[in-house]
């Protein structure tokens, strides 16, 4: 049981760390439109360049690093 939470509270961390990493880079790399005048539309959903299934991935590949990590950590 206690290598299920903490393979779960590892992988809610990495998935969290990595939306603000993402999100801190769109921000960071985002260039505004040249116009003066405001858009008369809204768009909504814009796709990013990182989509949330490749951040999924990208946490559940930690979630299994930290998982094998506390495997050697706990049998030396």
């Amino acid at each position: 049981m206690k290598k299920y939470l903490v393979f779960t509270g590892s992988f809610i961390l990495a998935y969290g760390a990595f939306e603000i990493v993402s999100g801190l880079a769109l921000t960071v790399l985002h260039t505004p439109s040249s116009t003066s005048s405001l858009p008369s539309e809204v768009e909504f959903g814009s796709t990013s360049l990182i989509s949330p299934l490749m951040i999924s991935l990208l946490a559940l590949v930690a979630a299994f690093g930290v998982m094998k990590l506390f495997k050697q950590k706990l049998y030396e």
